[in-house]
């Protein structure tokens, strides 16, 4: 017997001024007191419910948690029904996941830690019957939680009794609205592109796709990797054309500072982000030819482990130093954007310099750590210094990567 499924999320709303932990994995009485309370409101609303199952997981997620490649938690939901069904029989019946302890039977589908949640969280269920009730079922649901998808003050207080919160609006959203909403959000923001972007890991295509903002920022996507183009400071400048140096550093910011909020996104849906150095060859990836582009992006990306981007602005051997010099580059709200690094001789001659981008938090804390030791291996000394701005740039030697 085939058996097909239709997800959704119930979105509750919180008050974002009031302070207070998301709570974890729901136990399972009151995941079950939740489930059902949820299949009373199903029941109201949807007219083939009594002919479907019902899985409900007792948690509270943000919405990066769920709309991840091959929908991981939505997925496990629908597996875990069909497995407990008597061989060949189906019978609809509610199925609630609850935790026992922290975990739910599943390991790695509870919700994460309440920091950075905002104040939309999202139970997710989701119905399971045979193929021409399903398809019926879901075109309901396209239309009729759209409409009138209101969830009940009687869920509002099993919630509330279960978890503390007081839920401002309870609302059932079919998973493509929900993908509509973020879009809205993201777009009203300013991060135009980023949902398509993501929407197009969720729900593969045959070809990649691609987003190149005004800025020069380019992201391709396909499947679950996407690759972003990072510029150095100095491949950045080469292509502003003349400006003064603090022009320059602002501007630099701001290109940063959208580049890191876009990876961001990405990588909090579950995509796998790989940066290809802008100085290897920018118009490849820009190329018309979408196939071109993104075959170029496979082959000059940096490996998905490697975390930091190498700017060579004199190519020496950091065996050969005496003496080594660590600056790091702060810049406004972002932090530390590069880390650059010299290495002198006996008799004060600059061996090698290079500039050592952080492509992902850990990195900012790597990068001098890995210097600290290969000073310590070799018994040389280390200066090191914070710096606000930008070095100086040398726009007469040619960015490296």
């Amino acid at each position: 017997m085939s058996i097909h499924s239709a997800s959704a999320v119930l979105t509750v709303e919180v008050d974002p001024a009031v302070t207070g932990e998301t709570p974890g994995p729901l136990g399972k009485a009151d995941a079950e007191r939740l489930g059902q309370a949820i299949a009373n409101d199903l029941q109201r609303l949807l007219d083939h419910l009594p002919r479907h199952g019902l899985v409900v997981m007792g948690g509270l997620y943000d919405s990066t948690e769920l709309l991840r490649p091959g929908m991981p938690v939505f997925q496990a939901m629908a597996d875990l029904y069909r497995h407990a069904m008597p061989a060949g029989d189906f019978q609809p019946s509610i199925m609630t996941i609850g935790a026992q302890g922290d975990h739910f039977p599943l390991a790695g589908l509870e919700p994460g830690p309440a920091h950075g949640k905002g104040p939309l969280l999202l139970i997710p269920f989701t119905l399971l019957g045979t193929g021409e009730h399903t398809e019926a079922l879901r075109l309901q649901m396209e239309t009729r939680l759209l409409e009138r998808g209101q969830g009940s003050a009687e869920t509002g207080k099993v919630i509330s009794d279960a978890t503390g919160i007081q839920p401002l609006n309870l609302f059932y959203t079919t998973l493509d609205d929900l993908g509509a909403l973020m879009r809205v959000q993201l777009d009203n923001a300013g991060f135009h592109g980023l949902w398509d972007l993501i929407d197009s890991a969720l729900y593969p295509r045959t070809d990649p796709n691609r987003c190149v903002l005004d800025s020069g920022h380019c992201f391709l996507v396909h499947h679950n990797v996407a690759y972003s183009l990072h510029q150095t400071c100095r491949h950045w400048a080469r292509h502003q054309g003349p400006g003064a140096a603090d022009e320059l550093e602002d501007g630099y910011a701001a290109w940063q500072r959208l580049l890191r909020q876009y990876v961001a996104g990405l990588a909090a849906h579950g995509l796998t982000v790989c940066h290809v150095p802008g100085s290897a060859n920018h118009a490849a990836m820009l190329d018309a030819n979408l196939e071109r582009a993104f075959a170029y992006a496979q082959t000059a990306a940096l490996m998905p482990d490697r975390n930091v981007l190498q700017d060579n602005l004199l190519d020496g051997d950091p065996d050969r130093a005496t003496r080594l010099e660590l600056q790091r580059h702060d810049l406004p709200d972002l932090g530390p954007v590069l880390f650059a690094v010299r290495g002198f001789d006996a008799n004060g001659r600059c061996l090698f310099h290079r500039h050592d981008y952080p492509l992902s938090p850990a990195a900012v804390h790597e990068i001098p750590e890995s210097w600290r030791r290969h000073a310590e291996t070799r018994n040389i000394s280390l200066g090191e210094a914070v710096i606000q701005g930008l070095p100086a740039m040398d726009m007469s030697a040619e960015p490296g990567g």
